[in-house]
């Protein structure tokens, strides 16, 4: 089935994400389990704007069962949090060049913003992916959200927890 998103264009197979995602039984937050990650596992009901939540829901993604997750940086009162989610499908049309590849040969994309604290891309990826086989094409959505806490939690333990 074809998805729209802003001028993104995705070829998805909804039913295949949705039962991929069916068969986790936790999203990276709670699988590292440190403060940090719990902190944002916490308000992750409250982080993902209306159109990025409709978008999840057309491609049968999970929200509270993200791929990975990670704490980018923090200050006083304000946690920058990046993970990722996949489904299954591939992407039809990039009007606006946001793949590219490095001089290492590694395929990633820049960010856009969707609001003033929620940043997003889109790319071919499959970094700590829940879909086990390697065949199927995977659509890997990056995401970067700011957050406020009244309260830090103590530091993250690890820079980067992916699918352990």
């Amino acid at each position: 089935m074809l998805v729209n998103f802003l001028d993104w264009q995705f070829e998805v197979d909804k039913k295949l994400t949705a039962q991929t995602y069916a068969q986790a039984e936790h999203g990276a937050a709670e699988r590292c389990g440190c403060a940090s990650c719990l902190t944002y596992a916490a308000r992750r009901e409250n982080v993902f704007p209306t159109e990025v939540l409709e978008l999840f829901e057309q491609t049968g993604i999970d929200f509270g069962k993200e791929a990975g997750l990670y704490e980018a940086a923090r200050f006083e009162g304000i946690i920058i949090y990046g993970g990722w989610f996949h489904f299954a499908g591939k992407i039809i049309n990039d009007t606006t060049d946001r793949i590219y590849t490095d001089e290492q040969g590694k395929t990633t994309c820049n960010m856009f913003k969707v609001r003033p604290l929620f940043d997003m891309g889109f790319w071919p990826g499959r970094r700590a992916a829940y879909f086990e086989d390697e065949r199927v094409d995977l659509v890997q959505i990056e995401f970067v959200i700011m957050l406020t806490v009244d309260e830090m939690p103590d530091n993250h333990e690890a820079d980067n927890i992916a699918l352990g």
